[in-house]
């Protein structure tokens, strides 16, 4: 499989800038994402896309079969997608806010996190509240 021309550029940033570890997986193929990158704790997936427009079009900017099915049969986190400085700024972040969460739970006690486990899966099965709709 071959890279996207912003292939090291996107890689460089998140190395750079966020001073994440990454490792480049664009040889794997069979829809697997492009770059592993490990920030905050966390490790994720980020498949690599050239931006819409007059060099990248749309037919390499969007997501092929392959990649489609990996995303939807992963059962880790589920991949980004970088196509511009900006993305990777934002992938970051989220990282970085997902990173403190972890942080928090990992803190808790057994019992607190069977029970905040407990507590989110119920909220999942039950869909959005009324009160949070209104707000």
């Amino acid at each position: 499989m071959g890279r996207d021309a912003n292939h090291r550029m996107i890689q460089g940033r998140f190395e750079k800038e966020h001073l994440a570890s990454t490792a480049d997986l664009s040889g794997v193929g069979k829809g697997v994402p492009d770059i592993v990158v490990g920030y905050c704790g966390l490790t994720t997936l980020v498949e690599i896309k050239l931006p819409e427009g007059r060099r990248g079009g749309t037919a390499f900017s969007k997501l092929n079969h392959r990649q489609v099915g990996f995303h939807s049969k992963w059962r880790g986190m589920t991949p980004f997608v970088a196509r511009t400085d900006a993305d990777v700024d934002a992938i970051a972040a989220r990282i970085e806010r997902l990173g403190a969460v972890m942080r928090e739970i990992e803190s808790l006690p057994d019992d607190e996190l069977e029970s905040l486990a407990l507590e989110l899966r119920q909220r999942f099965r039950e869909g959005p509240s009324a009160s949070s709709l209104s707000a």
